[in-house]
C-alpha cells in the first residue's frame, strides 16, 4: 500500500501561541540570512566565489588559483565555510579590511527590482516582533531602529551578565555588522569561539527560555540547536517557531524536519515556494499583523 506524502501547509493563521506571546510581550524575531536572500542577497556559495575572485583583485591569488579554488567549490571537494574561512585570513593577513567590507556590501546588496518588496518586508518583520535579533551582517534592517539601539560589537555579546534579557526596540547583531570587520563572526574559528563562550551561550539560553522566538529565514545550526536541547532537557516550557519555505515537490523533507525540529522544541510553520517566493513570506507575515491588529494587540 502507497504511503500518502504529508501536505505542506501554508500558515496563514496566527498561530496561538505566537498571539499569545505577542500579548504578554515576549515575541522575539530571529532573523536568518535566507530572508535576505529572498531579495537578491547572496547565499553562502556566491560568497565563498566572491571571495576568491576578491582575492585575485588584490592579488593574493593569480588566475590559475582562481580558477581552480572555485572548481574545488563547483565539485564539492570544499566547504563554502572552509573557502570563506581561507580567503577572508588572506585578505586580513594582507590588509585588506576595506575589501572585505567592500565585498560583504556587494553580497547584501538588494535587488533593485525587489526593493520596494524588501523595504515592506522589513517593516512588516519590525512590526511583528517585540525583541530582534539577526545572524545577518548587513544594514537594511538597521533603519527601523535608532543608532544607539543597534548592537553588534563582540564586547557586547561575549562580556553579557547571565540575568541580562533583551530590551525592546533593539536590534542584536549577534555575529556582528559590516560596519566593523572585527566584529563579524565568518571564519570557522570566530563561530568556534563565539559559540563557546560561556556569557554568549548564557545570553541565547535565558533568550530562548524566557521568550517565544521565531526563527525566519535561518537554518538553525548545530551550535543553536544544542542550546535549544538543553533548554527541553532542563524543563524549559517555551516553544521556538520556524517560519520555512518548501516546494511542492518537498512533502517528505517537510514531514522529516517537522520530527526532526521538534527534538528540541522547535515547531516548523511553512510556506510555500515559487519563482516569487518572498511574496509568500510577506504575505503571511502581513496577515499575522493583521490578525494582530484585530486582536487588539500592540503592533509597532
Amino acid at each position: 500500500m502507497q504511503v500518502q506524502a504529508k501536505q505542506i501547509p501554508r500558515n496563514d493563521l496566527l498561530p496561538t501561541e505566537i498571539g499569545e506571546a505577542k500579548g504578554r510581550n515576549k515575541l522575539a524575531v530571529f532573523v536568518g540570512a535566507g530572508f535576505s536572500r529572498n531579495f537578491g542577497c547572496w547565499d553562502w556559495n556566491q560568497l565563498a566565489k566572491g571571495f576568491i575572485k576578491k582575492c585575485e583583485e588584490v592579488e593574493i591569488f593569480n588566475a590559475r588559483e582562481r580558477s581552480n579554488y572555485i572548481d574545488l567549490l563547483e565539485n564539492k571537494q570544499q566547504t563554502t565555510t572552509d573557502m570563506i574561512t581561507f580567503c577572508f585570513k588572506k585578505l586580513v593577513e594582507n590588509n585588506s579590511e576595506m575589501e572585505i567590507k567592500t565585498l560583504l556590501e556587494e553580497a547584501c546588496m538588494i535587488n533593485a527590482t525587489v526593493s520596494d518588496k524588501a523595504t515592506e518586508a522589513y517593516s512588516e518583520l519590525k512590526r511583528l516582533g517585540d525583541y530582534y535579533i539577526t545572524t545577518n551582517y548587513d544594514s537594511r534592517f538597521d533603519k527601523l531602529f535608532p543608532p544607539e539601539r543597534i548592537l553588534y560589537k563582540r564586547s557586547l555579546f561575549c562580556g553579557l551578565r547571565g540575568n541580562e534579557t533583551l530590551e525592546e526596540n533593539t536590534l542584536y547583531h549577534i555575529h556582528g555588522s559590516i560596519e566593523e570587520i572585527d566584529s563579524l563572526v565568518i571564519a570557522n574559528d570566530h563561530y568556534l569561539e563565539r559559540y563557546t563562550n560561556r556569557n554568549y551561550k548564557e545570553f541565547l539560553r535565558r533568550t530562548f527560555s524566557n521568550y517565544t522566538v521565531l526563527f525566519i529565514g535561518c537554518s538553525i545550526e548545530d551550535c543553536i540547536r544544542n542550546i535549544l536541547r538543553e533548554n527541553k532537557r532542563m524543563g524549559d516550557a517555551n516553544h521556538s517557531f520556524l517560519l520555512k519555505k518548501y516546494f511542492t515537490d518537498e512533502q517528505d523533507l517537510y514531514t522529516l524536519e517537522t520530527a526532526m525540529f521538534s527534538d528540541f522544541n522547535v515547531k516548523v510553520l511553512s510556506y510555500l515556494g515559487d519563482e516569487k517566493e518572498y511574496l509568500e513570506l510577506l504575505n503571511i507575515i502581513k496577515s499575522w499583523n493583521n490578525q494582530i491588529d484585530d486582536m487588539g494587540l500592540e503592533v509597532k
